[in-house]
């Protein structure tokens, strides 16, 4: 990934979204330690993920579901843009969304049930103002608000428990689409600053550019001289769904880390 600056190794990576929400330490180039992953949606899949194929309709995600591209200044937004943009100034406490997985000390992560307590919100709220049509809510930005702060408050505790695993916090790196969004990279820069980690963020510019992403992956191996960069393209063999590193998930799990209180401020 593209960084603003060089980050030594050992250090952890927070991968976040549409279709991957993953923790891991990263101790070289090709040598990683997979801590957590979502066992459901990615949170960027809860928030705007786009169609798999022309063939196949949207998925229904927070954004569509709220209808938020009847708005006309998110009209060229990406759904989850239109989130953070509908959220500020709003009051994120509005809605008593539950944190998922507050009983399992892991550093995995879940949406899926949250996507659908905000789902079952919007449905409520529908009714109760007898909305049809393409009408929206009148509680449109407290439901972004308090939608994104559920979000963003599981990415960050999840995120905490991985950085007080280690016996000297490392440095934090966050990439991803999800990683544009504001209030994600404060809330995980004030969870570094409470345990005395260093906070790095890829430009909001490249977060969703896989092109990018790619071709800096593919130059940093070259760098390293890693084995694994071929000159015979025919040799190469597509992996779609390749894990990364090795997973020591269970291991974080059986570790059972209770978290130190970290009062995140929304603003």
């Amino acid at each position: 990934m593209f960084l603003p600056q060089r980050v030594p190794f050992p250090y952890l990576v927070l991968l976040v979204s549409g279709g991957h929400c993953q923790l891991a330490l990263v101790r070289a180039i090709d040598d990683f330690l997979l801590l957590g992953q979502t066992i459901d949606d990615a949170p960027g899949e809860a928030l705007d993920k786009a169609r798999h194929a022309r063939s196949t309709p949207p998925p229904l995600t927070i954004a569509r579901r709220l209808k938020v591209h009847n708005l006309p200044e998110c009209q060229r937004l990406s759904g989850g843009a239109a989130v953070e943009l509908l959220a500020r100034g709003a009051d994120c406490r509005a809605v008593p969304f539950p944190e998922p997985l507050t009983s399992y000390r892991t550093c995995d992560f879940s949406f899926a049930g949250l996507k659908n307590s905000v789902y079952r919100e919007i449905q409520r709220l529908e009714k109760l103002h007898g909305i049809e049509a393409d009408a929206l809510v009148p509680e449109l930005r407290d439901v972004c608000a308090s939608a994104q702060r559920a979000i963003v408050q599981h990415l960050a505790r999840r995120t905490q428990r991985a950085l007080e695993r280690e016996a000297s916090p490392p440095t934090l790196v966050v990439a991803g689409g999800v990683a544009c969004n504001g209030v994600v990279r404060d809330a995980l820069a004030q969870v570094c600053s409470s345990l005395g980690a260093m906070f790095v963020a890829t430009p909001a510019r490249l977060c969703s550019d896989n092109g990018v992403m790619i071709a800096w992956n593919g130059l940093e191996r070259l760098r390293a001289g890693a084995e694994s960069v071929a000159e015979d393209l025919d040799s190469l063999r597509v992996v779609p769904r390749c894990p990364l590193g090795e997973d020591i998930s269970q291991s974080v799990a059986q570790a059972s880390i209770r978290l130190q209180k970290i009062k995140l401020n929304f603003g």
